[in-house]
């Protein structure tokens, strides 16, 4: 049970770097906005929420892994982790895709202030969903005799990081789509 509250621990030590790492990166939008007398638009509101439907689809799998672990079904667990992997992944193409579109239209991050920080934040946020891939993965894989409270509570720790990836991209589509 010892190293269950140690995993814990580091999870919420990871977390809360993250947060402020977001912080941070929020706070310079805030700045930059602040003293920006235009801040222009996006052209891709429809995509950004196409991918918050495919995010959020892919935290409410892992969620219902989850609760397939808890129950004691690791079978069941894989195939929905295998569903958050496979629907994580159509999202950073999607995200590609608007890059692409985003440098055909000219708009590469030394066209603006906000196009420049709109590139950093959403790729900071995609390398995110690639860390939840990887961990992700690695838990599918675990051998099915691993101790059922360690593998759950990993579970329960990396469905909490896929959640904060949500709360930021919700945030970075009021900020760069929305507002």
């Amino acid at each position: 049970m010892f190293s269950l509250d140690r995993d814990r621990l580091w999870a919420w030590i990871f977390l809360a770097t993250e947060a402020a790492l977001v912080a941070g990166l929020f706070a310079a939008y805030f700045r930059l906005r602040a003293g920006s007398i235009t801040w222009g638009w996006s052209p891709h509101r429809h995509l950004a929420l196409i991918n918050s439907a495919i995010l959020f689809a892919s935290t409410g799998c892992f969620a219902a892994a989850v609760a397939a672990v808890r129950r004691g079904h690791p079978a069941v667990f894989r195939r929905l982790t295998t569903a958050t992997l496979v629907l994580a992944a159509i999202f950073l193409a999607v995200k590609g895709y608007e890059y692409q579109d985003d440098v055909a239209l000219a708009l590469y991050p030394r066209t603006s202030t906000r196009i420049g920080l709109y590139y950093l934040t959403t790729a900071v946020l995609a390398a995110h969903v690639v860390g939840g891939m990887i961990v992700t993965a690695w838990l599918a894989r675990t051998p099915p005799p691993m101790r059922a409270h360690r593998r759950f509570g990993r579970a329960e720790l990396t469905l909490l990081y896929w959640t904060f990836i949500d709360i930021v991209w919700i945030v970075l589509v009021v900020f760069f789509y929305v507002w």
